[in-house]
């Protein structure tokens, strides 16, 4: 509910109050006090609103790292099997070339 509308049926609640008042106190003290507990509520409940709301954009944003995040290990996990599918290919090209070359000359590979 926005927070004007809040604040018009507190308002209007408080004066509903203040006309069933009997006894010692005055219709405009009832209302006063009615008036400042809506108040407190009022205020609660705007505080309770944008805590939901600065929640929801937490959650949002925690979400958004996650995915971020699952994105990276994704290209992460593709570069290395790509880098070992590399490594084993150049291995096998390697021992290729020592294996026609008679000699076995050379480094190994990676040194």
């Amino acid at each position: 509910m926005p927070s004007g509308r809040l604040a018009f049926l507190l308002a209007a609640m408080a004066l509903t109050l203040g006309g069933c008042a009997s006894g010692g106190a005055t219709l405009g003290d009832e209302i006063s006090e009615a008036g400042a507990e809506y108040e407190q509520i009022a205020r609660r409940w705007e505080d309770a609103e944008d805590r939901v709301g600065r929640g929801r954009k937490l959650v949002e944003r925690g979400r958004d790292r996650v995915r971020d995040g699952e994105d990276d290990i994704e290209r992460g996990e593709r570069l290395i099997r790509e880098g070992e599918r590399e490594l084993q290919r150049s291995e096998r090209d390697y021992e290729r070339l020592k294996a026609r070359s008679g000699a076995g000359v050379g480094p190994a590979p990676g040194q």
